[in-house]
């Protein structure tokens, strides 16, 4: 493990909140091939071995300039930008890496002050794993999902989730991605992270609902 002043604020927390449950990641080595970056961690749980790369939001010049100031909303500044930008690093990573043999894990934090976070992240990374679903509306008024946009993350199926950290609770929801080679199912893992996200069709829709089955003691 390297030391601590060289992690990442979501690097750290990641590990703490592991640790509490006696599972020590393996910190992956920097690649030495040129260009080419290492994803973060090889983490087991069970008999389930999965490759982690952590990315954070910090705040930009803007968002660190109205810290402190009386705003009566939160000033999160293109936060669907940048969180597409860490999804695409984090997928040609791990794609370089050749880590398609092992289920992957994006883990994104959104370090930035309660003033510019963005407390509907979650929506943006549902999004990314299924797309934007479009509606029409029937003649009682139902509305009825007739076309779904392609993931952004759409043939990249070793991609299992898009796991969401939040600092304040230290807390790790996992959004799975329902486009993945194999779902992620372990009992192992669910007893670990016990909010676990994914998408369910309904009579009129594509939805995502709560894996109640991570919940049982």
């Amino acid at each position: 493990m390297p030391k601590p002043d060289k992690l990442t604020a979501s690097e750290k927390l990641l590990i703490n909140i592991l640790e509490k449950h006696g599972i020590t990641p393996y910190r992956i080595p920097p690649s030495q091939n040129k260009g080419e970056e290492s994803p973060d961690f090889e983490i087991s749980i069970g008999s389930t071995s999965t490759i982690w790369e952590v990315k954070e939001i910090t705040e930009n010049s803007f968002e660190k300039s109205i810290e402190g100031e009386e705003y009566e909303e939160s000033y999160s500044i293109e936060s669907r930008k940048r969180l597409n930008k860490r999804v695409d690093k984090a997928v040609k990573q791990l794609s370089s890496f050749k880590a398609e043999n092992k289920p992957c894990i994006i883990a994104i934090m959104d370090n930035r002050s309660f003033f510019t976070k963005d407390l509907i992240l979650h929506d943006e990374i549902m999004l990314i794993l299924a797309g934007r679903g479009h509606f029409s509306t029937d003649r009682d008024g139902q509305r009825h999902e007739i076309h779904r946009d392609k993931s952004r993350i759409s043939g990249y199926g070793f991609i299992r989730a898009i796991a969401l950290i939040y600092k304040e609770t230290e807390e790790v929801v996992i959004f799975h991605n329902p486009n993945a080679t194999f779902p992620l199912t372990s009992p192992s893992f669910s007893a670990i992270f016990k909010n676990n996200y994914r998408l369910e069709k309904t009579e009129r829709s594509l939805v995502w609902i709560k894996d109640l089955s991570s919940q049982i003691e």
